[in-house]
């Protein structure tokens, strides 16, 4: 909660292990094998470690406990880095809020490197549950808007292979010509057969049907 708290001998101070590397503009990047978490004062590694056995309590894939424990590090190392607060944010709901609108700022606008809004937005869901199971409940906090990605839309001869194969489908099966007609939005049926073309197997099936005298 404050810089004087003391951390374990020989540990490195917050935002300088691999869990502050990055792998892609505004992503965490991944721990290297062997990597040590980032260090904690004594009291808040026994936080933690309460919040992590509680997380083996409940049915979470083993990727998400990781991912809620890792972000609630790093939550903590960044509140032990503040000047002492007149409430602590662990304990007052007031001050749990500040605390974690400061912390969003500081992950969009400060942090090294700067983190993106999805990952922001992932952050704040694993602090809602650890003050969730503190009893304070999840702080008043907005999340961020992620720009949705618009499905591209087919080009001209896309198109005409997608119409092609479900006019072809649908006479196929056996519909009637007129009906599909209708549901293509055609008002001639000579369009219809320029889409439902018999491909060459097609043609050698309707040969097998023929009758030929012996």
């Amino acid at each position: 909660m404050t810089s004087e708290k003391a951390f374990p001998p020989g540990s490195q101070p917050p935002g300088t292990t691999s869990e502050n590397t990055q792998p892609a503009a505004g992503e965490a990047r991944p721990k290297r094998h062997g990597a040590r978490p980032t260090p904690l004062p004594t009291d808040y590694e026994q936080l933690l470690a309460e919040y992590s056995a509680a997380l083996e309590q409940v049915p979470l894939a083993a990727d998400t406990r990781r991912t809620y424990t890792s972000r609630v590090r790093m939550y903590l190392a960044w509140l032990a880095e503040r000047p002492a607060a007149m409430q602590d944010p662990l304990t007052d709901r007031r001050a749990r809020d500040w605390a974690v609108r400061d912390y969003r700022h500081y992950l969009l606008r400060e942090a090294d490197p700067r983190r993106s809004a999805r990952y922001v937005n992932n952050a704040l869901a694993a602090l809602d549950d650890f003050h969730l199971r503190r009893g304070l409940g999840k702080a008043d906090v907005g999340r961020e808007d992620i720009p949705k990605t618009a499905p591209k839309a087919m080009n001209a001869p896309a198109q005409i292979r997608w119409l092609r194969a479900i006019v072809t489908q649908l006479i196929r099966g056996g519909e009637d010509l007129v009906i599909v007609a209708e549901m293509t939005g055609h008002t001639r049926l000579d369009t219809l057969r320029v889409y439902s073309q018999p491909t060459k197997e097609d043609k050698q099936h309707a040969l097998r049907h023929l009758t030929v005298d012996r």
